[in-house]
């Protein structure tokens, strides 16, 4: 090497160098070392393939702000929620901004926040769009579990998931934060309630209950009609077309016609 004056220089996937100037002449033994500056920082947002593909397209931001001296950073994610930069060696906190559609869809990350100490490359963060349970019960006027009401989840805009109440009890996984109905389907009894709507947050539920009130008695009637039911006190009307009549027991019952009403 000619004696001179150079600029040193590197350059590395995961590190930044500044430039180094190195005068050589006949008594150099060895050259000034380079030393990163700056080191590369890469995550991931992930809210999955479904939720994914209702966004209007809008990039997520992130920023990463410094522990040191609390100079903040933003950097933007590509359209698959991966995210990199470069800072200095530190500790960092890296938090993913919240945008317009966590509002529209009810999306929640979690973490909200990562504190990260930096000393080499990092490329294992990872936010991901929070998922809940919920769970509940179904209560039968004989205890009898093994009936196996079918209980449905609705939210608007989507497809409803359905599941058995097993032993009386039913679990939907993997929800996401929103408003949704839920409601209780075995039409051979009477209910409380039939539909209960809940508003789940990021803790999710896990009391939404259905209590059986008694027992359904189907009817198809040509007119309006006044009957007598066994058990019953007095008169009940029955309206024309097919309809449901509750009971409080289940067994055996005397139906018998005392009036018709003729539909104007």
């Amino acid at each position: 090497m000619k004696a001179g004056t150079y600029i040193l220089e590197a350059e590395s996937v995961f590190y930044t160098f500044e430039p180094v100037t190195a005068t050589i002449d006949s008594e150099t033994e060895t050259l000034p070392e380079l030393i990163a500056d700056r080191v590369q920082v890469c995550g991931q947002i992930d809210v999955g393939k479904t939720e994914m593909s209702k966004y209007t397209g809008q990039k997520r931001i992130i920023m990463i702000k410094s522990k040191h001296d609390y100079a903040e950073q933003k950097m933007q994610a590509d359209d698959t929620g991966v995210f990199c930069t470069e800072v200095k060696i530190g500790e960092y906190t890296v938090t993913p901004l919240a945008n317009l559609d966590d509002s529209a869809f009810e999306l929640h990350l979690t973490p909200k926040s990562s504190d990260i100490k930096v000393e080499g490359p990092v490329d294992n963060l990872k936010f991901v769009q929070i998922k809940v349970v919920i769970s509940g019960m179904v209560e039968y006027l004989d205890g009898a579990e093994e009936n196996e009401a079918t209980v449905a989840l609705e939210r608007a805009g989507e497809k409803a998931r359905n599941v058995k109440a097993v032993k009386g009890k039913f679990e939907f996984s993997e929800v996401l934060p929103g408003s949704y109905k839920v409601s209780v389907v075995k039409n051979e009894y009477c209910w409380e309630k039939t539909v209960i709507n809940v508003e789940i947050k990021a803790e999710g539920a896990k009391d939404v209950k259905f209590v059986q009130s008694g027992y359904a008695l189907q009817y198809t009637s040509e007119k309006d009609v006044d009957v007598m039911i066994t058990g019953e006190k007095s008169p009940v009307h029955f309206r024309a077309g097919d309809h449901f009549y509750c009971l409080k027991n289940k067994g055996e019952y005397e139906i018998k016609p005392v009036s018709y009403t003729h539909l104007r």
